[in-house]
């Protein structure tokens, strides 16, 4: 009865926590909102499509031609929350095996914090892009798995670069989603430090590579529309910003930078 009790208290409990939070967290998705976005991708998939490419979002559309060949807003939520359920067991796992000395407590709360943030909710806040964007969530979460893992270090790249890659392509805002994830890691998982230097850095890095070379190569055969440019290729709004904005956000980057720098020479 005790070993029951303590199995429900160590391992179910958690599970319930982490599916209960999050299903209240997106309960209100269920609403079958229309958006000017949403109403375009149900009239008109091609036309939406077209849009994301013109925005550099090329792994968007890729899903869409594989998978969803005629867009449906109501069953969206249906999809998306069971999903974002399964990321959020999975990170609890993933923290488990690999932090030692993390409670149960704090890691099923990390894992409730990290898919309930604003930066995910605010990307599935527009329906028709959701299920892209959860698939990008579970690249981040595998890559991040797979770069802690025993395998060979070559195997952990490859599959690392793949995997963050393909995130990027699928929207721009995983480059500075996984960078925040390697100073997490490197906070976290102390003993696993030298590991991330290794292969999350580097994986990172070249992943990042592939999507500017496919941005690239791709511009020669698609029109990049400005207001992609503008909102998603951030460099080019800094000219826009005020003297205290520019300083604000070089602050920002110089401080992200310093701090992985003193990680790695602590290590």
């Amino acid at each position: 009865m005790e070993e029951n009790k303590n199995l429900f208290k160590r391992k179910i409990f958690p599970l319930l926590i982490i599916t209960c939070a999050i299903t209240l967290t997106y309960f209100p998705y269920f609403k079958n909102t229309f958006g000017i976005d949403t109403s375009t991708m149900i009239k008109s998939q091609g036309q939406m499509l077209s849009g994301y490419l013109s925005q550099g979002r090329f792994g968007m559309v890729w899903i869409f031609e594989l998978l969803i060949h005629r867009y449906n807003n109501q069953i969206v939520p249906f999809i998306v929350i069971p999903l974002l359920v399964g990321a959020g067991i999975y990170l609890y796992f993933t923290l488990n095996k690999y932090d030692k000395e993390s409670s149960d407590f704090a890691a099923s709360l990390f894992a409730i914090v990290f898919i309930c943030n604003p930066v995910v909710y605010a990307q599935l806040y527009f329906k028709m892009q959701a299920i892209q964007i959860v698939i990008g969530v579970f690249c981040v979460l595998l890559g991040i798995n797979l770069s802690l893992s025993r395998l060979r270090t070559s195997v952990k790249i490859i599959g690392s670069v793949l995997l963050f890659a393909f995130s990027f392509l699928i929207y721009q805002v995983f480059v500075f989603f996984i960078f925040s994830m390697i100073l997490f890691c490197f906070y976290v998982f102390r003993d696993k430090r030298q590991q991330i230097l290794q292969v999350m850095v580097p994986s990172w890095l070249v992943a990042s590579l592939i999507y500017f070379l496919s941005y690239f190569l791709a511009s020669f055969m698609i029109h990049y529309s400005s207001y992609g440019n503008e909102t998603y290729m951030m460099w080019n709004k800094l000219p826009e910003l005020g003297n205290l904005q520019k300083i604000g956000a070089l602050f920002i980057a110089l401080f992200a930078l310093a701090y992985l720098f003193l990680l790695i020479i602590t290590n």
